[in-house]
């Protein structure tokens, strides 16, 4: 999620329910995502020609601005799916679930060692050193019968402030 969004602009959201971990050996060597329908892209990374073959109003709902989709994938990434996670295999043990989240931090700071893009580099630098993370008001939304692009967001203490040592 982290590579589609800061190298392509592409803004997707892999429910758990959605998610195939691909292994080898016994360790995950890949993902396979189903059920596209939530995909957005990055306004800023795509121009009306390279949406050509979209009606108007498929073009007007695809279209986020960069910060919609940072809260998006944070969300989606953070929120629906590894807090998921990460609750479950705790099991309601805290040092096991610092654990998980050590592993999180470490493999987030290996994409971001591993990238050249600023913009990656200063998002995730922000994420690993604690920034609150924000979760979407999904009942306002269906109460208000607002699109998602309008979801607000309620931020949450971060895992990685804890997490850090």
């Amino acid at each position: 999620m982290l590579h589609a969004f800061f190298a392509y602009g592409v803004i997707f959201e892999p429910h758990l329910q959605n998610t195939v971990i691909c292994l080898k050996d016994g360790l995950p060597s890949g993902v396979i995502v189903r059920d596209f329908e939530g995909v957005k892209l990055v306004d800023s990374r795509w121009s009306d020609a390279d949406l050509k073959e979209l009606n108007d109003r498929a073009r007007q709902s695809v279209r986020y601005s960069f910060t919609q989709g940072w809260n998006r994938v944070r969300y989606c990434l953070l929120i629906n799916n590894l807090s998921e996670a990460v609750s479950f295999l705790a099991d309601d043990n805290p040092q096991t679930e610092q654990q998980l989240w050590l592993i999180i931090r470490e493999v987030i700071s290996a994409y971001l060692n591993s990238t050249e893009n600023a913009l990656a580099r200063e998002h995730l630098t922000a994420l690993l050193n604690g920034e609150a993370i924000p979760s979407k008001t999904n009942l306002l939304v269906r109460i208000k019968k607002h699109p998602d692009r309008q979801a607000g967001y309620v931020y949450l203490n971060s895992p990685f402030a804890i997490a850090k040592h």
